[in-house]
């Protein structure tokens, strides 16, 4: 097969590593270009193209000349402008939901709407497109309260503020200085709940809904969950809040509804739904929708799969999800995301990349592909790229007057070309180890981390750690 990967996060670079593991691949193309991707057989199957995410038109021109067989999309964005749609009007295979089912994420409000038709326990809010109405709804809750811009904004739309003064500003920022760039225009102003938040993933081909192992991120930039919201700074797989009395309750309470409801309004969904909860002590309640895979959550569920996820995502598109098999190991995965150093703030100078190659090291002591075969799993330790360019550098054998020290140096490292990996800002790198507990994983993890470094990198120290 001739599989198509739209989008170059590390999202994305880990679906495509879990599919290079597929016999069944003959050629993978991923677009934009993601320099973290290699073909674990040496078999040359990994084409980069330079189409963007969101150039509907001529992602589905490229499919078409290159006869791609199966397409899957990684980020919303052009999930919610109907990628799916325009693909599948034209007979091409496509994993995801259709541009009426992404305003499950794409529309918050339409999301909520949806929970509350087919009575799927969540938060209270209300929905405001004027500035004024919703300043003074803000003068009537209760503190702390949650802001949510309507729309996509990459993970960053959701604010909790504590006081007035900070929900005024927040506010003010959202619908006047609209720094979401459209998204938040319409926004909900939703009660705070609390409790250990557990993300649910499911395979879905609009019948059958499959379970993967729950895991939960860390939404926080900073250590004990200070700092604003990011796209997510690291992941925990399986999660330890997700007892078997709250994955009962998950599939009765969320999961059981939402197929009912995707059944009732006719909605095409086949793909990836991701269902973002709260362990409340009221009971499980539903935060959000995301229809495709999470980032981090992606990098540390998929190391974990142990059936072809070729053969998975076929039978997703097919409808025929009951026939396939999608089982995961009992291991654990800990995911660490190195950031650049303003995110999320803003850009970040380049900064080249340092000791990817000891990664190879840690893994040099496991035998990833036993006697030869293809053993369905990724490398205990994978590092996913994302902010990440890549320019082959010229460095000579000598240096003029460069001393006893330069010499040796050189020697060490010979000169000739050689390549070189620049972080270019945001979250430029997830790191995941397996283990066989969240302990091993983690202690794996942050040691594969401190061999990596590059100018302004920072990271959290507490991803996985357990009180």
């Amino acid at each position: 097969m001739k599989i198509l990967v739209v989008g170059n996060g590390g999202r994305e670079c880990s679906v495509a590593s879990a599919l290079l593991l597929s016999p069944k691949v003959t050629r993978l193309y991923i677009t934009p270009a993601n320099f973290g991707i290699c073909d674990p057989f040496g078999r040359g199957r990994v084409r980069l193209q330079d189409i963007p995410a969101d150039d509907i038109d001529s992602l589905l021109a490229f499919a078409q000349e290159e006869g791609i067989n199966l397409t899957f999309v990684g980020p919303e964005a052009p999930l919610a402008a109907g990628i799916v749609n325009t693909f599948r009007d034209q007979g091409l295979r496509i994993v995801g939901p259709d541009r009426e089912a992404a305003r499950l994420e794409a529309e918050k409000s339409y999301a909520k709407d949806f929970m509350r038709r087919y009575g799927i326990p969540t938060a209270a809010s209300e929905a405001f497109t004027d500035f004024s109405e919703a300043s003074r709804f803000l003068e009537q809750v209760k503190y702390p309260t949650v802001i949510k811009a309507d729309g996509l904004a990459a993970g960053k739309g959701v604010v909790i503020c504590e006081t007035l003064e900070f929900a005024r500003e927040t506010l003010e920022q959202m619908m006047v200085e609209d720094v979401f760039k459209g998204a938040g225009k319409k926004i909900l102003i939703e009660q705070y709940i609390t409790g250990p938040e557990i993300s649910f993933f499911c395979f879905y081909d609009g019948k059958t809904a499959v379970m993967m192992p729950p895991a939960s991120d860390y939404k926080r930039l900073k250590d004990a969950d200070k700092g604003p919201n990011t796209g997510g700074m690291g992941c925990m797989c399986p999660s330890p809040y997700a007892t078997p009395k709250l994955v009962d309750e998950f599939k009765q309470k969320i999961l059981a509804p939402f197929m009912d409801g995707c059944t009732k309004e006719q909605l095409d969904y086949r793909g990836i739904v991701y269902f973002g909860t709260m362990a409340t002590p009221q009971g499980m309640m539903l935060l959000e929708f995301n229809v495709r895979f999470g980032d981090p959550e992606t990098q540390a569920l998929l190391p974990l799969l142990q059936d072809d996820l070729v053969d998975i995502l076929v039978a997703v598109e097919s409808g025929k999800l009951d026939r396939a098999k999608c089982d995961f190991s009992n291991e654990a995965a800990v995911t660490i995301v190195m950031a650049s150093a303003n995110y999320p703030y803003g850009s970040s100078p380049p900064a080249e990349i340092e000791g990817l190659g000891r990664i190879d090291q840690i893994n040099d002591a496991d035998e990833p592909y036993p006697n030869g075969t293809i053993y369905r799993r990724l490398p205990r330790v994978s590092v996913c790229y994302a902010g990440v360019s890549k320019s082959r550098i010229f460095e000579p054998e000598t240096q003029p007057g460069e001393g006893v020290a330069g010499a040796v140096a050189r020697a060490l490292h010979p000169g000739g070309e050689r390549d070189v990996f620049i972080a270019t800002g945001g979250r430029v790198l997830s790191v995941t180890a397996r283990g066989r507990d969240l302990s091993e994983a983690r202690r794996l993890a942050y040691e594969a981390v401190g061999n990596i470094r590059f100018t302004g990198a920072h990271f959290r120290t507490d991803i996985a750690l357990l009180k």
